[in-house]
């Protein structure tokens, strides 16, 4: 059984229990201890659908491009199954290794990938657009 956060009951969708992930809180409840395994085999099992599946955060260079820093990019798989693609990232005008590289994240996983200036020049404004993208591979994200 699924509740809000009043305690409102929330009704089945085709026989599903869907719950919204708008950050509001929800109980999920069973009809007794009796069937508490059975629920946690659920969420197990459960999907996230309709969500970017992995975060990303970026970090700022920690020197100026002629001293080659590297730019950290933490990415985290908020699904509850693993994803696999390409990353591929860009810095505005610098040149940067790896460009691409594979990458898998297992369920709920975090991970910070370093990417190394290693050429270009110094921008006046210091301003370096981060473009990151990924390629799905097995499992789409």
């Amino acid at each position: 059984m699924l509740y809000d956060g009043l305690g409102n009951p929330i009704a089945p969708v085709q026989d599903r229990l869907v719950v919204p992930l708008n950050g509001d809180g929800y109980y999920l409840r069973t009809g007794g201890r009796r069937f508490f395994a059975t629920l946690l085999a659920a969420l197990r099992q459960a999907t996230i659908e309709g969500l970017e599946p992995v975060c990303l955060q970026a970090s700022d260079m920690t020197a100026r491009p002629d001293r080659q820093p590297a730019v950290n990019i933490t990415l985290a798989n908020i699904l509850n199954r693993p994803v696999t693609g390409a990353l591929t990232v860009g810095l505005g005008e610098l040149t940067v290794a790896p460009v691409a590289q594979p990458l898998t994240l297992a369920a709920g996983a975090t991970t910070t990938v370093a990417v190394k200036v290693t050429g270009g020049q110094a921008s006046q404004n210091n301003v370096y657009p981060l473009t990151v993208t990924s390629t799905p591979a097995r499992t789409a994200w």
